[in-house]
């Protein structure tokens, strides 16, 4: 049989599906161990125990345990300023922004940046927009996550608004 004969090629096909599906059941036991073995870091034991310890010296200096994270350190951007260029970005009053409402997307936009670019802890974010707590913010950022792909007009601001923020701005570091 030809190379180029249909029957070769989806003889092919199907040895490949059978390739990729023999390999997706014979997942590796000791990668699925080391997966369960931390839910912190996947490692050594000896490096699985450090950043066992790092964690609990960062939980006892935490208020509330649910605000213990490993962050990326860096340039932070004040949080007011956040809020001014998506207020300016989105066309929104500040008063608007930070009124409850259902399913205001400026707000979910807000929590997102606030998070990403404040380096705010949920909590923190849901206390500057009067919302009720750092899981309301965590239902903002899903639903965002949610409208976000589909819609482009949204996108484009939040890019604008990323881009904002990532310029320096006069009198910082």
């Amino acid at each position: 049989m030809c190379r180029c004969d249909p029957r070769f090629l989806l003889g092919q096909a199907g040895a490949y599906r059978r390739f990729v599906e023999a390999g997706i059941s014979d997942i590796d036991a000791a990668f699925l161990e080391a997966k369960t073995a931390s839910r912190l870091c996947l490692g050594s034991p000896d490096f699985r125990e450090q950043v066992r310890t790092l964690y609990e010296n960062l939980l006892r200096g935490q208020a509330h345990p649910e605000d213990a994270a490993f962050r990326r350190s860096g340039r932070h951007v004040p949080a007011e300023r956040v809020l001014e260029v998506v207020c300016q970005e989105l066309e929104v009053a500040r008063e608007a922004l930070l009124a409850r409402r259902r399913d205001c997307l400026p707000r979910a936009v807000a929590a997102r940046m606030l998070c990403d670019w404040a380096a705010l802890t949920q909590r923190e974010t849901a206390d500057i927009l009067g919302l009720g707590s750092g899981a309301a913010v965590s239902l903002q950022l899903r639903r965002l996550a949610d409208v976000l792909p589909s819609a482009r007009r949204l996108r484009q601001q939040v890019d604008r608004i990323v881009a904002a923020l990532a310029e320096p701005q006069a009198g910082t570091p």
